[in-house]
């Protein structure tokens, strides 16, 4: 008799849980096989462009000037074709073997490619693909090292035409709003301090709560939205053009620390004073991408970003740059090298305050070629303090700069640099200006012309050189040399002799503390002004004889510590027009003479300004 029983209900379902449990884990296998197999041959194809595109260019480059940027279309020009729906365009950097590729692949949408020297590729996906995309005048404009470039057009008729294509001219992207207005929508979404990271987004929010920030002839949207304290930007362009005027775009920022600029393109600034100003917490910032052909302001740009460790400005292509004004002011954690090698500084006017306050810069490359239209550079290099070298200074063009107080104050650690090749016919004002190089050891001014000075007050205070050379010695207008040459440790003679002071008033501790000075060369010159030597040549140690002949001190009012502690001094020379009548009180007479005790007849008792006088033996008639 057949045994006509089948599968038990328990029996089916087993085998469904175990077909089930096999689906589960063979189809994402399998799909993921297929996906690697189409990831792998879009990667194969895109070698293969960049494979043919580098064969064309090489062959054109038999033909053409090979410095000519050229697009080609992947299927007309480069004959490649694929089973899958492919379709853009290829360029290569001239005198590189970097290639760049737009293409539109049915699968994987429209990306980006980018092949360097090494082979090593980049891929960008564009989730929101637009036609625009897809024409050599767009890869014209997404290509950084193009100024302009040559595509042949292929028109519907079957003939072709060569066209020159210039990025600036073939803009299908987002352009923003002024600096000021997107700085005000930022502070709309969160409040200044509440704002932690501002980055880019591939996708737009689907919230209400966005702003558009983008300017009125724009022909994409651009939104930012907040989420915690993150503020996101994005667009359907792939890139976003700021504005002309990018003034104070991300200014004020406090607590800001990461700002993601790659998606940002600078080409149309003309502007960008203060666009990061006062974010002092900005530690992430690549600017390298910057380019700024069209800049021409970048007064107080990076300005109290004293979060700052490193700056790559070396590419920003920098041809019409006129005013610098502290523009990396207070970024004291700023390290290494600021280049500006490759800048032209044709047009440059203002260096004020440029590199203030840089404490922990090493070195600044400046072009060899420079302006002549450069009139400020007061408190350039300010507490550079561990600065070493700036590169081509010597040739900065100075014959128009007006003020150059503090211009290297506080450069400890700087090398000497010859000022030789500085003509200065202009300078109004050079306070400081060599406060505290130690590392000097000649300051050479022969082309300096000193007759529109008013003061020269701490000019050479503290500077380890040990000679300081005037050319032409006119201080017809200089009313005050206070601390002038204070504390030179090096410093062993200064000649200012016949030389008129016709204005001079004030000269307190002039030559004080620079105690290794031997000679003071004041003969032939006239002081007929005076009102004020306190200190002026106090613990000049080494001094021996003084010639002040020149001096005219009926209106003094004060001989404080004069010629205090000048232990080796013998001779005083004056004339008859030396007087202390003018010294009202006591005060203004105390330690005239203190421990002067190589002077004839010194006596410890008699070192107040009382003595000095003809009669008192300490001064000697000329």
């Amino acid at each position: 008799m057949k045994n006509n029983k089948g599968f038990t209900l328990v029996e089916l379902l087993a085998v469904i849980v175990i077909l089930a449990i096999i689906m589960i884990i063979a189809i994402p296998a399998v799909l993921q096989t297929m996906t690697t197999a189409k990831k792998r041959n879009f990667e194969n194809y895109a070698t293969r462009i960049n494979n043919e595109t580098l064969k064309k260019y090489a062959e054109d480059s038999l033909i053409n000037n090979n410095s000519v940027a050229r697009i080609y279309d992947i299927r007309h020009d480069l004959g490649l074709d694929s089973t899958g729906n492919f379709k853009g365009y290829s360029a290569v950097v001239p005198n590189s073997n970097k290639v760049y590729i737009t293409l539109y692949d049915d699968e994987y949408g429209l990306v980006v490619i980018t092949i360097d020297d090494n082979l090593q590729s980049k891929i960008k996906n564009i989730n929101s693909i637009n036609p625009d995309y897809l024409t050599a005048e767009y890869l014209c404009s997404q290509i950084p090292e193009f100024t302009s470039c040559v595509y042949t057009k292929y028109n519907d008729d079957g003939t072709t035409e060569e066209e020159t294509l210039s990025p600036e001219g073939h803009k299908f992207d987002a352009n923003l709003s002024t600096g000021q207005s997107i700085n005000t929508a930022l502070k709309t979404l969160l409040s200044a301090e509440n704002i932690h990271n501002i980055l880019y987004s591939s996708s737009i929010t689907s919230s209400e709560n966005k702003i558009n920030i983008a300017n009125s002839d724009s022909k994409y949207p651009v939104y930012i939205w907040a989420e915690g304290n993150t503020i996101y930007y994005s667009s359907e362009s792939n890139y976003i053009y700021l504005n002309s005027n990018s003034n104070e775009t991300f200014k004020g920022l406090s607590n800001l620390y990461e700002l993601d600029t790659s998606h940002l393109k600078t080409d149309n600034v003309s502007t960008a004073v203060s666009m990061f100003e006062d974010d002092t917490s900005l530690t992430k910032l690549d600017v390298s991408n910057f380019s700024f052909n069209n800049v021409t302001d970048l007064t107080f740009m990076f300005r109290n970003c004293s979060s700052l460790s490193e700056l790559n400005i070396s590419n920003w292509n920098v041809k019409n740059i006129s005013k610098m004004k502290a523009t990396f002011l207070g970024c004291t954690n700023l390290t290494g090298t600021l280049d500006f090698s490759k800048w032209s500084f044709n047009n440059l006017q203002i260096l004020e305050q440029a590199f203030s306050g840089c404490e922990n810069l090493l070195v600044i490359k400046f072009p060899k070629a420079t302006t002549n239209k450069l009139t400020l550079i007061g408190s350039c290099f300010l507490s550079n303090k561990k600065l070493t070298y700036i590169e081509n200074i010597e040739y900065l063009n100075v014959s128009r700069v007006t003020y150059m107080d503090s211009v290297f104050q506080n450069c400890y650690e700087l090398n000497p640099i010859d000022f030789s090749k500085w003509n200065a016919p202009n300078i109004q004002a050079i306070q400081n200006a060599f406060y505290n190089t130690y590392k000097f050891t000649t300051i050479d001014l022969t082309n300096f012309n000193f007759s529109k000075l008013n003061t020269i007050n701490s000019t050479f205070y503290g500077t380890g050189a040990s000679k300081i050379i005037f050319g032409h010695k006119d201080f017809s207008k200089l009313t005050a040399m206070t601390s002038t040459f204070s504390k030179c440790a090096n410093l062993t003679e200064v000649d200012l002799s016949n030389t008129n002071f016709p204005l001079l008033k004030n000269m307190v501790n002039t030559f004080e503390e620079s105690r290794n000075l031997k000679i003071i060369n004041l003969s032939g010159s006239t002081f007929p002004a005076l009102t004020n030597i306190q200190r002026t040549f106090r613990h000049c140690d080494q001094i021996e004889e003084l010639d002040l002949s020149g001096f005219n001190t009926t209106k003094v009012t004060s001989m404080v510590s004069t010629f205090g502690f000048d232990e080796n001094l013998k001779t005083i020379y004056v004339s008859n027009n030396w007087s202390i009548e003018s010294l009202a009180n006591e005060d203004s007479k105390k330690y005239t003479f203190h421990n002067c005790n190589s002077l004839n007849n010194f006596s410890a008792s008699k070192e107040t300004a009382d003595y000095a006088t003809l009669d008192s033996g300490y001064l000697t008639l000329k």
